[in-house]
C-alpha cells in the first residue's frame, strides 16, 4: 500500500515536468524568433547582392580595359604600316622618274631633228615677240628640259605624298571614332552599374530600420525566454512542493494503516 502512492505520484510528476518542458519549447520557437531569423536572412542575401555587383563591375572595367589597349595598339601598328608604304612607294617613284644620262644625251639630238620645221618657222615669223623667242629657246634646251621634267616629277609626287596624307588622316579620323564610341560604351556601362550601386545603397535606411527592428525583436525575444523561465521556475517550485505535499500524505496514510 505503501509503495503503490508514491509510484503514481512520480508518473504523475513526470508527466507534468514533460508539458511544462513542452510549453517552454513552444514558447521559446516563436513568431518573433521566425521574424528575426527572415531578417538575417535577407541581410546576408543582400549583402551577397551588392558583393556580386561589385564583382560585375570590376571585371567589366577590365575587360573594356583591356579591348582598348588591344584598339590603340592595332591602330599605331596599321598607322605606322601605311607611312612606311606610302613612303616607300614615294621613294619609288622617284627613283624610277629620275633622268638617266644616256637618254639624256640622245634626247637632244632628236629634239633638233624633230625641232627642224620648227627653227625655219621661227626664222620665217619674226614678228613674235621676245619671250615668245626665248619660251622657245628654252624648251629647245635639254638641260631646261630636263629641269622642267624633274620639277613635274616632284610636283607629282609631292601630290601624291599630300594625297596619301590625307588618307591617313581620314583612317585617324575613323579610327577616333571607334576610339569615342568604345569610351561611351564603356561611359555607359559604367553608369550602369553606378545606378544599380546607387539602388543598392538607397537600401541602407530600410537596412538600418530592419537593424532597429532586429534589436527591438532581439531584447523583446530574450525578455520573453526570461519570463518563460521564469514561470518554469514557478511551475517546477510548485510541482516539488506538490510533490512533497503528496509525499507526507501518503506517509501519514501508510501510518494510519499500521
Amino acid at each position: 500500500k505503501y509503495d503503490c502512492p508514491s509510484a503514481s505520484c512520480k508518473e504523475k510528476s513526470s508527466q507534468h515536468a514533460q508539458v511544462l518542458k513542452s510549453k517552454l519549447d513552444e514558447t521559446v520557437i516563436s513568431l518573433r524568433d521566425q521574424k528575426i531569423l527572415a531578417l538575417v536572412l535577407s541581410r546576408l542575401k543582400k549583402a551577397q547582392r551588392m558583393r556580386e555587383l561589385q564583382q560585375q563591375a570590376a571585371v567589366t572595367w577590365e575587360e573594356l580595359k583591356r579591348s582598348d589597349q588591344k584598339v590603340h595598339l592595332t591602330l599605331e601598328r596599321e598607322r605606322k604600316l601605311l607611312l612606311l608604304q606610302s613612303q616607300e612607294q614615294w621613294q619609288g617613284q622617284r627613283e624610277q622618274h629620275k633622268p638617266q644620262r644616256g637618254h639624256g644625251h640622245e634626247q637632244p639630238h632628236q629634239g633638233y631633228k624633230q625641232q627642224g620645221p620648227r627653227r625655219d618657222r621661227q626664222a620665217r615669223s619674226a614678228v613674235r615677240s621676245e619671250n615668245e623667242s626665248e619660251w622657245m629657246v628654252q624648251a629647245d634646251n635639254p638641260e631646261i628640259r630636263g629641269l622642267a621634267k624633274m620639277d613635274k616629277v616632284q610636283a607629282q609626287a609631292e601630290h601624291l605624298k599630300q594625297c596619301q596624307v590625307q588618307s591617313l588622316r581620314e583612317q585617324e579620323r575613323v579610327l577616333q571614332s571607334v576610339r569615342d564610341l568604345n569610351r561611351l560604351q564603356l561611359q555607359k556601362r559604367l553608369e550602369i552599374a553606378g545606378h544599380k550601386r546607387e539602388h543598392v545603397m538607397m537600401e541602407s535606411p530600410k537596412k538600418l530600420q530592419e537593424s532597429n527592428l532586429s534589436t527591438v525583436v532581439n531584447f523583446q525575444a530574450r525578455k520573453v525566454l526570461m519570463d518563460c523561465q521564469a514561470k518554469a521556475e514557478e511551475l517546477l517550485r510548485k510541482l516539488s512542493l506538490e510533490q512533497s505535499s503528496q509525499s507526507s500524505r501518503a506517509t501519514r496514510t501508510s501510518k494510519r494503516v499500521w
